[in-house]
């Protein structure tokens, strides 16, 4: 137990350590062990770990073995919902070779499910495919993420795609690495599959834009920290839009506040100073902001979509990016908002 606080530690450094230099923030996954829910004060010590270090709860994913479930599960079930309604989020991890039950997955309050490498361990996989994309239904069924681990060749990144596996890992993207490499593997691979993306519209499409637009020059604040991110939405919107940027939550605000005139703002929810539903909660309290139309933008997952919507969101727009939805979400919310007429 006091090596898992003192990992658990170690990765609230980290991410605090990002935030303040302006890197974008990745959740990273940490071991909950058994042992650990017997410890009384458990969820408040994790809760005081990461106000320390200023950090949005989910950041912070925790692993919990099945195991843990079936020799305490009042206990981790209680710690879990805690620990969830602070918005930390819960994997099950090596679903598949334990005890795992329907009952189990219907009780115990996770988020994602691991499905275990031996999946993944044999070439034939005639015998499993079934069970593997049962699995999977399973878990869209319930409401949860898949994540595949042992993923190792391009037929198996294919594969699980097909079946609607949205998460993978393994060795096919890399082995495990210090955190000087990771973070330059992260800065190279994201700014190669930004320059990868392709930003052009077919000529039906882009008059139908073109016209739209035309009827008035709106003004867009653009929120995003990462700059390859905010460049390629950039891009995007130019050709129609007035565009702003903004790189923080706290710089967000000043600009809005400074700027009478905006129409709509696309404001992502990883940010450094303040997190992007901390700077939406301070438009809605705000007599002139409150009406200004929000587009949640994150990485495509169904709990942070479902999340913005409830909150109030005008919509929400998937990373990474397509120039074609980008336009369509932003003209579809420009609409409802009788900003423009149709």
């Amino acid at each position: 137990t006091q090596l898992d606080f003192y990992m658990w530690e170690e990765t609230c450094r980290l991410l605090h350590r990002w935030k303040k230099e302006g890197r974008k923030l990745f959740p990273i996954s940490v071991n909950m062990s058994r042992m650990d829910i017997n410890v009384p004060d458990l969820v408040e010590r994790i809760k005081a770990m990461v106000r320390t270090y200023e950090l949005p709860p989910e950041m912070i994913h925790f692993e919990i073995l099945e195991e843990a479930y079936t020799e305490n599960a009042e206990k981790l079930i209680d710690v879990c919902n805690q620990l969830r309604e602070f918005g930390i989020k819960i994997e099950m991890d090596d679903f598949g070779i334990g005890n795992s039950s329907l009952n189990m997955l219907s009780i115990l309050p996770i988020d994602y499910l691991k499905l275990d490498m031996k999946f993944q361990q044999t070439e034939d996989m005639s015998s499993k495919k079934s069970i593997l994309s049962s699995i999977i239904s399973l878990a869209t069924w319930l409401e949860l993420e898949a994540i595949a681990e042992g993923v190792e060749k391009k037929e198996q990144v294919d594969r699980l795609k097909n079946m609607g596996c949205r998460y993978l890992q393994g060795f096919y993207f890399s082995k495990p690495i210090p955190v000087p490499e990771f973070e330059e593997y992260v800065a190279k691979n994201t700014k190669a599959y930004e320059n990868s993306e392709e930003l052009s519209l077919d000529e039906k499409e882009k008059l139908k834009y073109e016209k739209f637009f035309s009827q008035k020059r709106c003004k867009v604040l653009i929120v995003e920290d990462m700059i390859q991110i905010r460049e390629k939405l950039c891009k995007i919107l130019v050709p129609y839009v007035d565009v702003v940027v903004a790189a923080d939550g706290k710089q967000a605000l000043e600009k809005l506040e400074n700027l009478p005139d905006v129409d709509l703002v696309i404001l992502d929810l990883m940010l450094p100073v303040l997190d992007g539903f901390q700077v939406f909660k301070r438009m809605k309290k705000n007599d002139r902001l409150k009406n200004i139309p929000v587009l949640i933008t994150s990485e495509n997952s169904r709990d942070t979509e479902i999340r913005a919507i409830k909150s109030g969101a005008d919509g929400f727009l998937p990373k990474p990016h397509d120039v074609l939805l980008v336009l369509h979400h932003v003209r579809s919310v420009l609409i409802v908002r009788s900003i423009m007429t149709p």
